[in-house]
């Protein structure tokens, strides 16, 4: 996702996994979990604590084909966001 930003979003988890997010004032459903990674620290590039990320299919609405999105977690700063592209 080149020219992308991360925006905050509110995650709800199950099991350690995403299962709804809460972005721009409405809430999707996650479908389908894609992948899961950690991205480890950088401290040259201010990244100090690690991340986990997930690709994960979600939809807003019943009936709607999900879209792929990317969840980072960061768990120092117990801090969600999106990565948007």
């Amino acid at each position: 996702m080149s020219g992308s930003s991360n925006e905050p979003v509110e995650v709800w988890e199950r099991h350690g996994r995403p299962v709804q997010f809460a972005w721009r004032g409405r809430i999707y459903t996650v479908i389908f979990v894609r992948d899961r990674w950690l991205v480890p620290a950088d401290p040259e590039s201010g990244v100090m604590a690690g991340s986990e990320c997930w690709r994960v299919e979600a939809t807003p609405l019943r009936g709607v084909p999900p879209t792929l999105y990317e969840l980072c977690h960061e768990h120092a700063a117990s801090r969600w966001s999106l990565l948007v592209g």
